[in-house]
């Protein structure tokens, strides 16, 4: 049986003009660096909330990184959406497994992933539903 095929869906013209305009942001905004040596973006938050709520999904968390390592990405509450918001440099992906093709991560973009090893270099955003209390 052949792995199942992980398809970035295009984002909306709405959309895709939050995420450039999220593109912009990221050059003042602030981060903290992981044990990894990945950087955690710490200040988007008012700059994210329209791109939930055009996307449906104004009920979900979300979290903001440069990767500059190649990182295994696991949410412990499911799968999360992926935003590629900027190239570094590379062609970053996600690397595939026995179960899923991977694919090449583009601004403009979304992908709806589960566990996958991500290979940098870029910025993005996770979109993640928060835990059921």
């Amino acid at each position: 049986m052949s792995p199942e095929k992980l398809t970035p869906e295009k984002l909306t013209p709405q959309a895709e003009e939050i995420r450039a305009r999220l593109e912009e942001q990221l050059l003042s905004a602030t981060t903290e660096p992981d044990k990894d040596g990945n950087l955690k973006y710490t200040n988007l938050g008012l700059h994210v909330l329209p791109l939930l709520q055009i996307l449906g999904l104004q009920e979900w968390g979300f979290t903001a990184w440069r990767f500059s390592k190649a990182k295994i990405i696991k949410n412990d509450t499911g799968p999360v959406y992926l935003i590629p918001l900027r190239i570094v440099s590379g062609t970053p992906r996600l690397e595939g497994t026995s179960q899923v093709e991977g694919c090449l991560l583009e601004p403009g973009f979304k992908v709806y992933m589960n566990e996958m090893k991500l290979q940098p270099e870029l910025d993005c955003l996770f979109l993640v539903p928060k835990k059921m209390a």
